[in-house]
Order: C-alpha cells, then structure tokens, then sequence
C-alpha cells in the first residue's frame, strides 16, 4: 500500500519528470534553440544528476523515476543547443583611422563600410 507520503513523492516526481517537455517540443518543433540559455542547461543537468545520484543511494524509487526522465529531458535540450546552435555572423575587420587624424562623422561611416582591402580614404 502506497503511503500519502510515497503519494507526493510520486506526484512531485511526476511533476519534476515532465517540466521540461513542453521546451523540448517547443524546440523540436522549431528548429531553434536561441532561447535556450546554456548555464541553465548546464546547471539543471548537474542538478538533475546529483538528485538520481543521491535517489540511488538512499533507494527511493519516486526520486530515481522522476530524476531519470528529467535529465533525459535536460540532455536532449542539450544536444538540441548544440545540433540547432545558429552561426555566429562573420564580422568583417573595421580599417582603423589613420593616427592623428580627426575624422568627421561621414568619414568614419565611410570606413566602416568600406570594403575589405579598401584604402581609408574610400567614400562610400
């Protein structure tokens, strides 16, 4: 017979096991895991497995069931920062203006814009 504490146990347990469900269809669905913060994945994964440690220490079969499902979860939003993970923009090199030289606000825009390999004096 099931206690009314084993009872919560298992409910909490339930609960904590499918929290991060909607996020991994979300995602999934998606394709895209830019909202996904990688400290919080790294620090729910590590929590996630020190309580599955201690619920296989202390045999608590709600703590283990819950704590599995969780950190199956957690590594599949993992992989999905990592398989979904956008390109960084490639930045082209700024020309810097040349020394003791003032610059008006035009021709600093100009360099900036101006292509790779251009002298500084372009104007766009």
């Amino acid at each position: 017979m099931i206690t009314s504490i084993e009872a919560l146990g298992l409910v909490a347990a339930t609960l904590s096991a499918i929290m991060f469900l909607p996020q991994v269809l979300k995602t999934w669905r998606s394709r895209s895991a830019t909202g996904l913060a990688a400290g919080t994945l790294i620090t729910s994964t590590t929590c996630v497995t020190l309580w599955l440690v201690y619920g296989a220490c202390v045999q608590d079969v709600p703590l283990i069931i819950g704590n599995a499902v969780n950190l199956a979860c957690t590594l599949t939003l993992v992989v999905f920062k990592i398989r979904f993970a956008e390109p960084r923009p490639k930045s082209e090199p700024v020309a810097a203006p040349p020394r003791g030289r003032i610059m008006s606000r035009r021709t600093l825009v100009a360099v900036r814009t101006a292509p790779l390999g251009a002298p500084f004096w372009y104007e766009a």
